[in-house]
C-alpha cells in the first residue's frame, strides 16, 4: 500500500491485513532477514484480529505505528501482539527475536519520526515494551520446545501441562493441535492397536484429571481442539491428518475417508502424501480390505526413502499380514554421555536457574524449571498431585553444540548416527512436521533429525 501513516495495520471492519509499501521496503532493506521482519509485522497485526482487539477511536481497527495516547492506553495489547507476533514467527521458522531492535529503528528512520515524540510513541519506549516481550517469548519457546520433545518420548500427560500452559497466553493453530494430538496419542496407549499411525507435531493442566479420562472422553477432547486449529486455517494439513485418525479410531471409517481427502487437497510434500497413504492403509485394514491395505502401505513406501515414514509401513504391512510385533521396552541403563559436567542421574536433580508454575492449589503442583549452561539447556518438569506424597521428574537436557561420547554431533547423517547406535539398541522412531526423532530408551538419548536427514539436536533424558 503507497500511504505511510500506519506501517502495518488490521481493517476490522472487512478483517483486512495492510503492510504499506513503505514498510514493506524496510522489511527488504534486512537483507538475509527481509522474512523474519516481515513475519514479525504480519504476527503483529495477526494478533490484533486473533485477540479482537478492536479500537473503537481509531473508527478503522488497530495499527502498529499508533498515537502515543492511544499506545498507553492499549499498550497491553500491543505488548501481546508483539508476543504473540514473535512466537508464531519462531514457530514458523523465523528469527525474529534479535532482529526487532534494528526493525524499529529503520521504521522509525524511514517514517522520519524523532526519538521524543508528544505524538507517537518514543522509539525508546517502543524497544522497552520489546525487551520485556523477549524474555516473555524466550519462556514460550522453553516450554514449546520441550513439550514436543515430551511427546516424542511418550510424556504426553506432561506435553498437555505444557501446551495448555501456552494456550493461557497465546492462541495459535500450532498449539491447538498439538494439544489435540498429545491427548490423541494418549488414547491410542490405552487401546489394544497394533497399527501405527502417522500422528503429527507440528511441534489445564496435567493433574485436572487427563490420565483417568476414557479412550472416547479423550477423542472428545482431541477432536475438540484440532478442529479449533482448523478454525484458524482451513487449509491446515496437520489438523486434517489427525481428526481423520480421531475418525478411525472412532470406527467411523466413511468420515475419516472424507476427512483424509480434505487433507489430501491441502497437501504438497510427498510426506504428506506418505501419510496419507499410511491411514488409508490403516482404515481399509479395519474394513477388513486387507489386499486394498497393503496396496496403500507400499505406496506410502515408494512415496519417500524418509526413514520415519518407511518405518512405520513397514510396521504396518506386517501387522497387516498377520505378524506378531514385538514391542521393545527397554529398562534404561546407565547413562554413558554427560553434558556440561551435569549429572543428570542425580536425585534431586541440580540447581535451577528458573522456575515457571503452571498450577499450583488444591489439585496438586506443576513447574518447570530451567537452567542454561555454556553448552546445554536443561530442563525439569516437576509434578506432584496433592493425593501423592512423592514428586515425579522428568528431565531433560539438550545441546546444538556437543558431540555424543560417540562422536556424533549436529550436522552429522543419519547413516552414521544409525550405524554407531543401532548395534546397541533399535530405535524408536516419532515423526513430527519437519522431520523425526529417533529415540534410544535405554541410553536416554534422544536425536532431533530434520527433513533433509541430517541431525539437528540431540538430548539427554530420564524420569524418576
Amino acid at each position: 500500500m503507497e500511504r505511510a501513516i500506519r506501517v502495518a495495520s488490521y481493517r476490522s471492519q472487512d478483517n483486512t491485513l495492510i503492510i504499506e509499501k513503505k514498510a514493506f521496503d524496510v522489511c527488504e532493506s534486512m537483507g538475509k532477514d527481509v522474512e523474519s521482519a516481515l513475519a514479525f509485522l504480519i504476527g503483529h497485526e495477526l494478533t490484533h484480529f486473533y485477540q479482537q482487539h478492536d479500537w473503537e477511536e481509531l473508527g478503522f481497527g488497530t495499527t502498529f505505528l499508533v498515537e502515543k495516547e492511544i499506545f498507553d492506553k492499549h499498550v497491553h495489547h500491543e505488548t501481546e501482539a508483539d508476543v504473540y507476533g514473535a512466537f508464531i514467527a519462531y514457530v514458523a521458522g523465523y528469527n525474529t527475536l534479535e532482529i526487532i531492535p534494528v526493525l524499529l529503528d529503520k521504521l522509525y528512520k524511514t517514517y522520519n519520526l524523532e526519538d521524543n515524540l508528544v505524538n507517537y510513541p518514543s522509539l525508546s519506549e517502543r524497544k522497552r515494551v520489546t525487551e520485556k516481550v523477549k524474555s516473555r517469548v524466550l519462556d514460550l519457546i522453553k516450554v514449546y520446545d520441550n513439550a514436543n520433545y515430551f511427546t516424542a518420548l511418550g510424556w504426553h500427560i506432561q506435553a498437555v501441562s505444557c501446551y495448555e500452559y501456552l494456550l493461557k497466553f497465546l492462541k495459535t493453530k500450532e498449539l491447538y493441535n498439538n494439544l489435540g494430538a498429545s491427548l490423541l496419542a494418549i488414547a491410542i496407549q490405552q487401546q489394544d492397536n497394533s497399527y501405527c499411525y502417522p500422528l503429527e507435531l507440528d511441534l489445564n493442566n496435567v493433574l485436572r484429571g487427563w490420565v483417568d479420562k476414557t479412550e472416547g472422553e479423550l477423542l472428545e477432547f482431541a477432536m475438540k481442539y484440532i478442529k479449533i486449529a482448523l478454525e484458524f486455517d482451513g487449509s491446515y494439513f496437520t489438523g486434517y491428518l489427525n481428526l481423520a485418525i480421531i475418525y478411525d479410531l472412532e470406527k467411523e471409517y466413511d468420515q475419516a475417508q472424507t476427512t483424509l481427502k480434505l487433507a489430501s487437497s491441502c497437501s504438497q510434500s510427498v510426506i504428506e502424501k506418505a501419510n496419507i497413504a499410511i491411514l488409508e492403509g490403516i482404515i481399509y485394514a479395519h474394513l477388513q480390505d486387507k489386499k486394498l491395505a497393503e496396496i496403500y502401505f507400499n505406496k506410502a513406501y515408494n512415496f519417500t526413502i524418509n526413514l520415519a515414514i518407511r518405518t512405520i509401513t513397514t510396521h504396518n504391512i506386517k501387522v497387516s499380514k498377520g505378524e506378531r510385533i514385538r514391542l521393545e521396552t527397554e529398562p534404561m541403563t546407565k547413562m554413558q554421555d554427560m553434558l556440561d559436567g551435569v549429572p543428570l542421574l542425580e536425585s534431586p536433580p541440580i540447581k535451577f536457574h528458573q522456575t515457571l508454575t503452571f498450577l499450583e492449589g488444591f489439585m496438586g503442583i506443576t513447574k518447570m524449571h530451567f537452567s542454561e549452561y555454556p553448552h546445554s539447556d536443561l530442563v525439569c518438569l516437576e509434578t506432584k498431585s496433592s493425593f501423592d506424597l512423592h514428586k515425579t521428574y522428568f528431565v531433560l537436557q539438550s545441546t546444538q553444540k556437543l558431540s555424543t561420547h560417540k562422536g556424533i554431533r549436529v550436522g552429522s547423517t543419519v547413516s552414521s548416527l544409525r550405524k554407531v547406535y543401532d548395534s546397541i539398541q533399535n530405535p524408536k522412531i516419532v515423526h513430527h512436521r519437519n522431520g523425526y526423532f529417533l529415540i534410544y530408551r535405554s541410553l536416554g538419548l534422544i536425536f532431533k533429525i530434520n527433513n533433509k536427514e541430517l541431525l539437528e539436536e540431540w538430548a539427554l533424558f530420564l524420569t524418576y
